[in-house]
This record gives structure tokens, sequence and C-alpha cells, in this order.
């Protein structure tokens, strides 16, 4: 029995030619399926790459049943921890969100029938167009709201946008101060690329960037550094991707 896994490349496949090791995972899985439901104590694992010319090379392997479930076992260990980590993430946020209470003293005249009508409209799915005078505290009013429609399950992400830098440290502040109230939720401040690019002048080319080349072989660990903290503001980015030599727009 074999399982055959067929990719056309454009890659000079000269000699040595061992095949792509992320090629032979996916046929290894397969591998894996075919004995399981077959009850088969092997299989051949076939890899068969066309090149733009029609010129076909099979690289082909023999693993038993206990060697595929080994490897399967190597990397869904780290796909199950990661979302574990995930898991906790978002159990933690529905837990807090819903029982958040609102994080001042008291309402402002408006406020919490701007924050009732933010959250019926997420809670129902509709538009919402609101006019508030300045001072009112729409900031706060409305991400309250959507914490507490994320608590509920309602919705799973909230974009806030602004059209200045001080909307944004208004929205970072009110977010600091309901988790200051127990709110376990991830937020992160989005810029332009123009403005958090490392090298002062977006140049997204690898031969060029030191950290466009590489990137993806680098962005797994340091996505899993970031579940240590909640809050991705412009400097926590920047010294994230400092550490992992990474682009902070990306």
């Amino acid at each position: 029995p074999a399982v055959e896994e067929i990719k056309w490349t454009a890659r000079p496949m000269g000699e040595g030619f061992s095949g792509e090791e992320v090629h032979w995972a996916q046929a290894c899985l397969y591998a894996l399926l075919l004995c399981d439901r077959d009850k088969l104590p092997r299989a051949a694992v076939r890899l068969v790459y066309i090149d733009p010319e029609g010129v076909v090379t099979t690289l082909v392997r023999e693993r038993s049943v206990e060697q595929l479930r080994e490897q399967f076992e190597t990397w869904a260990v780290p796909y199950v921890r990661w979302h574990t980590m995930e898991e906790g993430l978002r159990d933690a946020r529905l837990a807090t969100a819903q029982a958040l209470p609102f994080p001042f003293p008291a309402y402002r005249p408006g406020q919490q029938a701007l924050a009732r009508n933010i959250y019926v409209a997420l809670r129902d799915a509709r538009h919402l167009v609101c006019e508030a005078p300045t001072g009112l505290g729409k900031t706060a009013a409305a991400l309250y709201a959507a914490a507490r429609a994320l608590g509920e399950g309602r919705v799973q992400r909230v974009f806030y946008l602004t059209a200045r830098g001080t909307g944004r440290l208004a929205a970072e502040a009110a977010l600091d101060l309901m988790r200051q109230m127990g709110l376990k939720a991830r937020s992160v401040s989005l810029e332009a690329k123009e403005k958090v690019c490392a090298l002062g002048e977006p140049v997204c080319d690898p031969e060029i960037c030191p950290r466009a080349k590489g990137y993806f072989d680098r962005k797994r660990q340091a996505v899993a550094d970031s579940f240590a903290t909640d809050r991705f503001d412009r400097e926590t980015i920047a010294r994230l991707c400092e550490t992992h030599t990474l682009c902070p727009f990306e």
C-alpha cells in the first residue's frame, strides 16, 4: 500500500534533491490515516514532483505505522499546546468580560444610553450611527459595550478605528482601566507601515530587509512569546520584534 502526494514545482531538482520536509510531513499524515483505516502495519510514502517541462521525479520512503504515529505526535503536540493556550485565553476573556462592571463609579449623562444602544447593535448585528458631544465618554461607552458583547459570545473580535493618535491613546487607556477591573482581553494597536518600519522606509524585499528574510521561520516563536502579555501597543510590538528580528507591521 502506498500514498502518493503530487506536487508541481518550479524549483530545479538536481542531484541530491530529497524533497521538502513539509511535503513529506503532509504525505506521512495521509499514510497514517490510511494505515489506521485499513489496519496496515506499514505503507510506502511517495512524493512526486513535476516541473514546468513535465519531468517527473519520484521519491519514496517506507514507514511502519509505529514510525508514522511517532512522527504525527511530534507534530501534534505543539499544535495541541498552541490551541490549549488559545482556549485558555478565550475562556478567560469570556468569563472576565461577562462579569466586567462599568469602569467608572457612575455614568455621565447620556453615556449609559450610548453604551446600551451600542451593545444592542452588536447583539443584533445591526448598524448604529451616533452623534454625541465631546466629554460624554464615547470611547469608554463603546468599548465597555463591546467587552460585554465579547463576554456573551455575540462577537469574536472588535475593531475600534480612530482618526488621530489621540483617539488611539484614549482607547488604549480605556482598555487599561477595564483590565484593572479584571478584564482579560488582548488588544493590538495597528498603525501604518511607514510609522512602524524599523528601517525608517519600508523596503519589503528579503534581499534588503533582514526582518523580511526568514520572517516565517521566526514568527511562530515570537507569537508564542506574545502569550505572556495582553496589551500590544507600538512599544510592546517593537520590543518583541527587536528580540526576534521581525517586521513590526507584519
